[in-house]
């Protein structure tokens, strides 16, 4: 169905006038599978990084780059890949420097994995170029659009704005929340995020959205068809869609280390907000305002006579 189609059922399912969305999330979700012998060895190593413990969305979105490979360099084998097949297919495409990283490492753990039980014996992958990490530019949502799309976007849509805007949770983060996470401790609300690299911190939340958490009952706060929650990719969808022309969820995040830094002036304290393993990355979530830097200026300028006579 195109996307019109899709687009009537959504809004046919938000207005309360068809019970259900045939064209639900679990139609949309499921992954394209990968040719030949590569399917059985990609799921193989997903049980392997789950087996690790790695996030649900991190082993989804690392399976989607290997299938995506395999399919673009059918119908090569997997382990008749050479160090060249990766190279071409990396120089046949456009993509974005950080997509580009995703995917060397996507392939690069799979031939690991792979090196790792005896599958192959060889690895491909190994001296791939280090790709340099591209610097991000801040680009905090605006307060005004944050706050109009609270207003008029649906009850999901809301909390996972108020969550990303509000805590700054990734949306991978969100989409996995249950209602265990939300703990009362001392009178005061904290949230148990599950964060990048297996890595787990402790949020205080704000009342407001604690009693927000609070009412979406026990279970999975966010429920879908990827074991009982949502997808990260179709709650970006969800929330996108519901945000102005030009604003992303991603910007939400933005926003929420933007203003805890004007509050806190500690970059430390924001990155251990945020996640981040080095506050290198969270000053690039960061955007300094205007005033931000005249008031720096002033408050040294304040204490200077070499303009006065």
């Amino acid at each position: 169905m195109n996307d019109s189609g899709r687009a009537f059922y959504r809004w046919a399912f938000a207005s309360g006038i068809v019970r259900s969305n045939p064209l639900r999330e679990s139609h949309r979700c499921a992954p394209l599978r990968a040719p030949g012998e590569w399917e059985k060895h990609i799921q193989a190593w997903e049980r392997h990084m789950r087996g690790l413990g790695r996030l649900p969305s991190t082993v989804q979105q690392l399976g989607r780059c290997m299938r995506k490979f395999a399919r673009d360099n059918a119908p090569v084998e997997p382990w008749d890949v050479k160090t060249n097949d990766i190279l071409d297919w990396f120089a046949d495409q456009q993509w974005s420097r950080e997509t580009v990283r995703l995917r060397r490492s996507a392939v690069r753990a799979f031939y690991r994995w792979a090196r790792l039980t005896k599958r192959t014996k060889k690895n491909p992958a190994k001296d791939l170029p280090i790709v340099p990490m591209q610097r991000s530019v801040p680009r905090p949502a605006e307060e005004d659009d944050v706050r109009r799309t609270i207003r008029t976007a649906g009850e999901r849509e809301r909390l996972a704005i108020e969550l990303a805007a509000g805590l700054g949770l990734r949306c991978g983060e969100i989409a996995l929340l249950h209602s265990s996470d939300l703990r009362e401790r001392d009178g005061q609300w904290w949230l148990r995020v599950q964060g990048k690299g297996a890595r787990e911190r402790m949020l205080p939340v704000p009342e407001s959205i604690a009693t927000a958490l609070r009412s979406r009952g026990s279970g999975y706060v966010l429920p879908g068809q990827i074991s009982g929650h949502i997808s990260p990719q179709y709650l970006s969808k969800l929330v996108n869609a519901a945000l102005p022309a030009g604003v992303t969820m991603h910007q939400l995040r933005h926003r929420f280390a933007t203003v805890a830094y004007e509050k806190t002036h500690d970059t430390f304290v924001v990155q251990k907000l945020l996640g981040h393993a080095s506050p290198a990355t969270t000053q690039g979530y960061v955007a300094l305002t205007d005033l931000s830097l005249r008031s720096a200026v002033e408050a040294v300028a304040i204490n200077s006579s070499i303009y006065s006579s």
